[in-house]
């Protein structure tokens, strides 16, 4: 039987890979806080330039480029904390559901540990934010071309 044959054969994993886990899941959850402040100030940026750049202009094409860039930012966003999200489960349910410290900090939060509002609602949020902007943006030129072509 090879090691990983071994590995996956164990019900419960060592102390050792429990330690290297919660290492790894130490590291994860500061790189998924990172990812999250970045891209907030990221988008409060583009959201600080779309106003910019609407603010003389009702129908600004800089203003259309700069909402179309912050919904596929929202998109990238969702994608990249999604995935880490879901290592970050992987790794919790495999190794630390099985430490006794782990369990007993668990039980002491009610045992919901809820990332959603980070990985999956306030990238949808932003995301509708900047369909609205962009609706918001090509509406009058929208219009305008429908009274041209009716007249």
């Amino acid at each position: 039987m090879d090691a990983q044959s071994a590995h996956c054969a164990r019900s419960h994993p060592s102390q050792d890979e429990i330690a290297r886990a919660a290492g790894y899941l130490s590291e994860a959850n500061q790189l998924l806080a990172q990812r999250f402040s970045y891209s907030l100030i990221a988008h409060s940026m583009a959201l600080t330039a779309y106003a910019t750049a609407i603010v003389g202009q009702r129908e600004s094409f800089i203003a259309f480029i700069v909402a179309v860039f912050g919904l596929y930012f929202a998109h990238v966003q969702f994608a990249i904390t999604h995935t880490l999200s879901k290592k970050i489960d992987a790794l919790r349910e495999r190794y630390l559901e099985h430490d006794a410290v782990y369990l007993v900090y668990k039980r002491a939060s009610g045992g919901s540990r809820r990332r959603g509002i980070q990985t999956v609602e306030v990238p949808t949020m932003i995301a509708a934010m900047w369909t609205v902007l962009i609706a918001y943006t090509v509406w009058p030129i929208a219009v305008r071309i429908i009274q041209e072509l009716s007249a």
